[in-house]
């Protein structure tokens, strides 16, 4: 399982990488020039829209630098941490990959890597501060942040009419949410759900985006050493009663209906209304192209509050066995403003560098534009790992969904877990 890897991240992160980046990685400097033929592995996790963005990005790369191949491979979400770690602690992994970033802060502490030449001015003036603050140790940059995303809310504008509901006038807040779900869900006469209402995927991002919105604390202290999203705080049982009375009391989010993700789901028009990142639209699109659907920043609780989201990106590092300059090349252009381009229009992606978030050509769709607006109301995550708080977060929301526990038992249960967690 994913979530068993900590035995692994030590021997991973003791393993050490080492990377020598020659001049900054940004897109505005001179190429190298790779005289011989090399090849470069490279590993993601898999969304299908993001995998088909970088074949399109790494076409426009091969034409670049023709000596350089690169071998694309997109891993199951549930595979890629037990195989990129293995991989690494015993040499054989790729040449360049992804981390999540709970992860990074252990790679910066590790000295397994090292920082890039890029000042911390640059850095900031060029990226959303959410997005590189936490890649910023010692005053110097660590790496570079890519698969920005927030949290939003997706409507079928076809089902919402059927309801009797207006897509044009959408929910501003919770207690609209909550009524557009009940009005969306349909049952055959024996009760059988036929379409629900919503689909949040039980998903842990999402639980912490309706946290931030009800003021519920960060995961621990400052000293990092005791957890304070508990059952005691107003907050964080506010957002996870919230959350699961989609199912528990309103019946318009199940358990067995939304097996599978809303990146499923939703497309498939079995869901009225879903929640997840934006990166959900190339998936959508990609599964049904006339499907008809509005991307709304997250409704907040109240109707005057701002649509607070929770930020999430990864960050792309360099393997020690890599060929640098080759790796170089290659960071450089899944780094640069024309490759976020592409993750925007092929992905239904978002952007890090500001300089994207008002292009005009990036804003022509309207829910591409609302993806880029989101960005500006995210908080980032301050998971300490990755895989662990999904796993925690995802248990305190299925205590309540399949009956087990109250939302202050089961918050009080997370807690326990993860100041064991800080502790270790």
């Amino acid at each position: 399982m994913i979530f068993s890897n900590q035995k692994c991240l030590g021997k991973f992160l003791a393993v050490g990488l080492v990377m020598t980046l020659m001049g900054t990685i940004f897109f505005a400097l001179p190429k190298f020039s790779i005289a011989q033929k090399v090849k470069l592995v490279y590993w993601q996790h898999m969304a299908i829209s993001r995998a088909e963005a970088m074949r399109e990005i790494y076409k426009e790369f091969q034409k670049e630098n023709p000596n350089i191949e690169v071998d694309l491979n997109f891993i199951p979400w549930a595979a890629y941490f037990d195989k990129l770690f293995v991989s690494i602690a015993a040499g054989t992994g790729p040449d360049v990959f992804q981390i999540p970033m709970g992860l990074a802060d252990k790679f910066i502490r590790s000295e397994g890597i090292v920082s890039l030449d890029v000042s911390v001015e640059e850095a900031m003036q060029d990226y959303l501060s959410w997005t590189i603050e936490r890649l910023i140790v010692k005053d110097k940059v660590w790496g570079l942040p890519t698969d920005t995303q927030s949290i939003m809310l997706f409507i079928n504008n076809r089902l919402a009419r059927e309801a009797g509901l207006n897509p044009n006038n959408p929910p501003s807040h919770w207690d609209e949410v909550i009524e557009w779900a009940k009005k969306l869900t349909k049952r055959k006469a024996d009760g059988t759900m036929i379409q629900s209402g919503i689909d949040t995927d039980y998903y842990s991002i999402t639980f912490e985006a309706f946290a931030f919105q009800a003021g519920a604390p960060p995961m621990y202290n400052e000293t990092k050493t005791k957890a304070l999203f508990n059952g005691s705080n107003e907050g964080a049982v506010k957002a996870l009663t919230y959350m699961t009375d989609f199912t528990t009391k309103y019946h318009a989010d199940d358990v067995g209906f939304n097996a599978g993700p809303s990146s499923e789901t939703f497309p498939l028009e079995k869901t009225a209304m879903a929640t997840g990142h934006p990166v959900g639209m190339g998936d959508f699109e990609m599964r049904n192209p006339v499907l008809d659907y509005t991307a709304l920043m997250l409704p907040p609780v109240r109707p005057t509050d701002l649509p607070v989201s929770a930020g999430t990106h990864w960050v792309y590092f360099i393997a020690k066995k890599a060929p640098k300059e080759a790796a170089i090349e290659w960071v450089k252009k899944m780094s640069s403003e024309k490759a976020q381009r592409i993750f925007v229009r092929v992905a239904g992606d978002t952007v890090s560098r500001k300089a994207l978030l008002e292009d005009p050509e990036l804003r022509k769709d309207p829910n591409r534009a609302t993806a880029l607006d989101s960005l500006l109301y995210c908080q980032p995550l301050t998971w300490i790992g990755w895989a662990e708080p999904h796993k925690l977060y995802s248990e305190a929301i299925e205590r309540i969904v399949y009956g087990k526990a109250t939302p202050v038992e089961s918050l009080d249960i997370l807690a326990e877990a993860i100041t064991k967690i800080l502790a270790g």
